[in-house]
């Protein structure tokens, strides 16, 4: 049997367990029923009893402090929590270990330890009031998270649009691309002075997170589950509170009036160009952004080479920027352009995951093609000292127009 031991005024630190606990995304926070931390919002956890593990300490904790069933992931940090009384004794002393966690199954009830628990979105945490160590510790077991699920993705899920494994390759591209920085180098004039910015499209936040560190209010429409929380991940590492994350396609939610609308690299939506604009309206914008990509030769992915290899024809050419700056002026649009060059490498761990983003990009279910694939890609690929870089250089329009409201 567990025996306890004094918690105040303790001979010698006691050992504590925490974890975070994500359930579609959202995290598991709790009100401290006890001191020393009453009142507070924290992550669920409590301390090791003799003769338990840290397992096992971990599980009884959050089964009694929320009534959850968790599967424990890797620890994340360590931490030192020392509390002095008024006369500067060591009243509490734990050390804590924290852990990644994953939510299974019952039903969040908090206990006499806790007075409320919740789960929360990532980018709503500061509003908890909670500490930066824990949020720290949050943002760590976030990101080992994403990773994780990166692995385990099924192979349904990866041929599906804009999944979890196809959100993460593309976030990892826009990591290392200097896209960002220069598309915001020509936005900023530009928008200057607007107070609100509802981007359509916002994929992983390329666009809003930068957007929001410059504007009072910003929208981010993204129909992609996985690329919305991976831009909500990326808010809350910034600490940004001025994104409306909506998570739905374009027209199948009504959205507030904003003052600017950009639409960046999002061409389905520009099929029906007319159509988009007529939408628009309800909007009531008085600047508009599109963002297009420029030159459909461009040979990104190395389709041009690996069509006629694989599929015996030649891949199909798309619209570029021009097909809407023409439609924009046979409309009596006159809109200014502005053309940016950067780079949009896709970095890989090696050659094997390399084959699988290929694959996928080239709906690919049989192993007929690998050898071919992976032979092609050992030449073209660059080898750095951790990855493999598929190096592609972009270039984009960034058009834009201004609404004279009669």
């Amino acid at each position: 049997m567990s025996k306890i031991i004094k918690r105040e005024y303790p001979s010698q630190p006691i050992v504590g367990v925490g974890a975070v606990i994500v359930k579609e995304g959202k995290v598991l926070l709790v009100k401290r029923g006890k001191s020393p931390s009453f009142g507070e919002w924290s992550i669920p956890g409590g301390a090791v009893n003799v003769g338990e593990s840290l397992e096992q300490a971990l599980l009884r904790e959050i089964k009694e402090e929320t009534g959850l069933v968790i599967n424990i992931g890797k620890p994340i940090e360590i931490l030192d929590k020392i509390y002095h009384d008024e006369k500067d004794k060591i009243k509490y002393h734990y050390i804590i270990l924290d852990y990644a966690g994953d939510y299974v199954k019952g039903k969040l009830e908090p206990s006499s330890d806790v007075l409320d628990a919740r789960f929360v979105s990532p980018e709503k945490i500061d509003r908890f009031g909670v500490n930066e160590s824990t949020k720290k510790v949050i943002e760590k077991a976030l990101e080992d998270s994403g990773k994780k699920d990166e692995r385990i993705a099924t192979e349904t899920e990866i041929i599906s649009s804009w999944n979890l494994k196809k959100a993460r390759w593309y976030h990892r591209a826009i990591k290392e691309s200097d896209f960002p920085g220069k598309a915001m180098k020509v936005l900023q004039p530009i928008i200057h002075g607007c107070k609100s910015i509802l981007d359509i499209g916002a994929g992983c936040g390329a666009l809003s997170i930068p957007l929001a560190e410059k504007i009072k209010y910003v929208t981010a429409l993204e129909p992609s589950k996985p690329m919305m929380d991976i831009m909500k991940r990326e808010a809350f590492k910034k600490g940004l509170k001025n994104i409306n994350f909506v998570n739905s396609h374009w027209g199948k939610v009504k959205l507030p009036p904003h003052e600017v609308v950009i639409l960046a690299n999002v061409p389905g939506l520009l099929n029906d160009i007319g159509k988009f604009l007529n939408q628009l309206e309800e909007i009531k914008p008085r600047l508009i952004i599109l963002i297009r990509g420029v030159n459909p030769k461009n040979d990104k992915f190395y389709f041009k080479q690996l069509y006629p290899i694989i599929f015996g024809k030649t891949v199909p050419e798309k619209d570029d920027y021009f097909a809407v700056y023409s439609y924009l002026h046979r409309h009596n649009i006159y809109a200014n352009v502005r053309i940016i060059s950067y780079n949009l490498d896709q970095p890989f761990n090696d050659l094997e995951e390399a084959l699988k983003f290929w694959k996928v990009y080239l709906s690919l279910k049989s192993k007929e093609y690998d050898q071919v694939i992976r032979d092609f890609l050992s030449k073209k690929l660059v080898k750095t000292p951790n990855s493999l870089i598929a190096r592609i250089p972009k270039k984009s329009a960034i058009i834009w127009w201004k609404i004279n409201k009669v």
